[in-house]
């Protein structure tokens, strides 16, 4: 269209003062109304300064324009332009509610909903489509979730995939044949940590803790050591969150939890009595890499009842003699 081409030549001095004729011009040519109203539009010259406007036409509002509104008329809105992201909402948002279902099974739709920060329509969509793919099931009468077995079959394959699994799990059972007690393997998530892999013993009595299991990491053994170990950038996140008490042994001061993580860097080892549960004891020692940092912890967990002093130095021996085995496996040199 010639108004743009004109409006375009014009440059950006002289753009309000052309462009706006040109374009009144262009429309006046080829719509009756406008011919009528303002016929010298219609019969006008060439150059947009010889065409007579009505003095509306030359509203301050019109000349303030800047260029790029006159070279696009179909929008006179500037849109910020968002940050790219690769992150898919519905799919971030179903993963979400498949982790809950994982960490709480036998929850129903609505408090689901509560805990994932997602309308009840919403949540039900997404744990409808989980369940088409058959990673969770919803279990009648009361209408709750639990995991399925496709579920089963990539925790599975995860077991199989993650190195550090793969490593660990023959030494787990090897350890807990030797102890007779629960041997378990957490790595840090965030200000938690998490069950990645256990040995379940088999007497009656014992701890009980699966994987996939989340605690805070200022509470037992393998939390206290992952934290003296992750530096004091996270130890103060710990300390703002204000640590929550399970229990009369829960350290929650946070000048006596720094000094309680500083004797463990000491010492190399941590020990846990009854911090998160009253009945249970605990003793964990580092999994380090090859670049020397700590990536997990093993450690092993008793009932209180039959741990004595005796079986706790034990204990604590056999999983730091265990933890430098698997560690060199890692790549680990140090002493």
């Amino acid at each position: 269209m010639s108004w743009f081409r004109h409006g375009a030549m014009a440059g950006q001095d002289g753009a309000r003062k052309l462009a706006i004729p040109c374009a009144l011009r262009y429309i006046a040519r080829r719509t009756p109304l406008c011919r009528r109203r303002f016929p010298g539009l219609a019969a006008g010259g060439h150059r947009a300064a010889r065409i007579p406007l009505p003095a509306s036409a030359l509203s301050t509002s019109w000349q303030a324009r800047p260029l790029q509104f006159v070279m696009n008329p179909v929008s006179e809105t500037v849109q910020e332009t968002k940050p790219m992201t690769y992150i898919v909402d519905a799919v971030d948002e179903a993963l979400g509610l498949l982790m809950l279902v994982a960490e709480h099974p036998s929850l129903g739709v609505t408090e689901l909903a509560r805990r994932a920060g997602l309308t009840k329509a919403r949540a039900f969509r997404l744990l409808s489509t989980l369940e088409h793919r058959g990673m969770i099931a919803r279990e009648a009468p009361a209408a709750v979730y639990k995991l399925s077995y496709n579920a089963l079959l990539v925790g599975n394959a995860a077991r199989e995939q993650v190195d550090l699994i793969k490593l660990v799990t023959p030494s787990l059972a090897a350890l807990g044949a030797a102890c007779g007690e629960n041997v378990i393997v957490r790595v840090r998530d965030g200000l938690e940590s998490v069950c990645v892999a256990r040995h379940e013993s088999s007497q009656s009595v014992r701890v009980h803790t699966e994987v996939g299991n989340r605690r805070p990491l200022h509470v037992g053994a393998s939390g206290k050591l992952l934290l003296a170990y992750g530096g004091e950038a996270l130890i103060d996140a710990v300390l703002a969150n204000a640590p929550q008490r399970f229990t009369d042994k829960t350290i929650v001061d946070p000048q006596a939890l720094r000094e309680e993580l500083a004797a463990i860097r000491a010492v190399g080892y941590a020990v846990s009595l009854g911090e998160r549960e009253p009945d249970a004891v605990s003793a964990a020692a580092p999994l380090r890499d090859h670049t020397g940092a700590t990536v997990a912890s093993l450690s092993i967990a008793s009932p209180a009842s039959r741990t004595t002093q005796e079986v706790l130095d034990r204990h604590v021996a056999m999983v730091v003699e265990q933890a430098a085995v698997l560690s060199r496996s890692l790549g680990y040199t140090g002493a």
